[in-house]
């Protein structure tokens, strides 16, 4: 929603019968204004801004109005997440006993509501002054002003210098190119990849299972080969890559360490890997989401350990970070875990549940994420995120950095 003004006139309201002072203006300073009616950011990540309010009040038989207001910027629609520490205001704070009342407040947004208003707590008074009732009653301003990130636009520019990240588009059977600044995406290869089942990338490479093959494809072109034995990949459940030099399928409840070169495995570990919902590689490990559980699988022996008690049933798509951490979506949530305990925290709202199968890439030191019909760019500090490219990924999956 576009909000069609910088300055709001606001807020000639009353309590109980009683005529309050005012809230007469309310403006996000210029400098962080992205166009006239956006506040430069993003409505998933924390933006810092000021906002200018005015308040005015009116004279009485005992002079200019007694006032007593509690003024915070906070959320449009979640009224008690603030983006400002609380101001008291009373009329001493009226220079020289005058109308009105100048005020600039330092905000923060929430990284979660992409709208911002002015939320008052006042004590009113009557006519003479009297204090009435002596209880607080909380008003907002009518109109808020909108967080968003850059203009996104359906077909985005795209350098293909750039252009390292790469997903299946299922309603095309072809692949994604994209762009991972703008978001841009170019057509990718020939029509030949229905039904994929997995992507990873190694060493300027992508590895594909598609069609029960497992298939190196130049990343230039979109050229092919199929490595291996062909018709073995029946069914397989998750791909991926290590820094080891390896493709790790998990393919017929058995984990697979698959020459890049020439397509061919041997089995690690026993064959016990039913209901794979996911994996990735990190520092000799393999992390896989199996059964509702989270395990830590050594690479080459195939032992593991569960990582930790929590249920992970369902994740849609798995990645490493370069920090010791591993990402996981899952039940509508995005989940951040230490590789080395366990211990892991989730995103606070359940925003995720538009995510498909194979939705996290981590790529020059970044996270990426497929999400509905964005491809978005994930905070990680504070698991939020950034949408980076609107309307061009929705039936996209399987997304993977070169």
């Amino acid at each position: 929603m576009k909000l069609k003004h910088l300055i709001l006139l606001l807020l000639s309201f009353s309590f109980y019968g009683l005529r309050a002072a005012s809230l007469t203006k309310f403006a996000i300073q210029q400098q962080y204004l992205m166009d006239e009616y956006n506040i430069r950011g993003s409505e998933h990540h924390e933006v810092t801004f000021k906002t200018d309010i005015t308040i005015s009040r009116a004279l009485k038989s005992y002079g200019y109005e007694k006032i007593n207001w509690i003024i915070t910027v906070v959320s449009s629609d979640n009224y008690h997440i603030p983006m400002s520490k609380s101001i008291q205001i009373t009329e001493s704070d009226f220079p020289n006993n005058t109308a009105s009342l100048d005020i600039t407040i330092d905000c923060t947004s929430t990284g979660i509501d992409p709208q911002v208003r002015v939320q008052m707590e006042a004590l009113t008074y009557d006519d003479l002054g009297n204090l009435t009732p002596e209880k607080r009653n909380s008003r907002w301003s009518s109109q808020r002003f909108d967080v968003s990130g850059p203009f996104l636009t359906d077909n985005p520019p795209v350098n293909i210098a750039n252009a390292n990240l790469y997903s299946s588009y299922a309603p095309s059977s072809n692949f994604r190119k994209s762009d991972y600044i703008t978001g841009g995406a170019l057509t990718f290869g020939q029509s030949d990849w229905a039904n994929t089942q997995g992507i990873t990338s190694l060493n300027g490479s992508l590895y594909v299972v598609q069609a029960n093959n497992l298939h190196k494809v130049n990343s230039t072109d979109g050229s092919y080969i199929i490595l291996g034995q062909q018709q073995i990949w029946k069914a397989t459940e998750a791909v991926a890559s290590s820094s080891n030099g390896s493709i790790y399928i998990i393919q017929n409840s058995r984990i697979h360490k698959v020459n890049p070169s020439n397509g061919q495995y041997s089995i690690i570990g026993n064959p016990e890997w039913a209901n794979t919902d996911c994996l990735t590689a990190y520092n000799g490990y393999l992390y896989i989401v199996e059964n509702n559980h989270l395990y830590k699988v050594n690479e080459n022996t195939g032992t593991y350990t569960e990582l930790n008690s929590a249920t992970w049933g369902g994740a849609k798509g798995i990645a490493s970070t370069n920090d010791g951490y591993i990402w996981i979506v899952q039940n509508g949530y995005l989940h951040k875990i230490s590789t080395a305990t366990g211990e892991w925290q989730s995103s606070q709202y359940q925003q995720w549940s538009d995510a498909p199968k194979g939705c996290l890439a981590y790529y020059n030191g970044n996270l990426y994420a497929l999400k509905g019909p964005y491809l978005v760019k994930v905070s990680i500090p504070y698991l939020s995120w950034d949408e980076i490219s609107y309307k061009t990924y929705s039936g996209c999956n399987y997304l993977t950095g070169l």
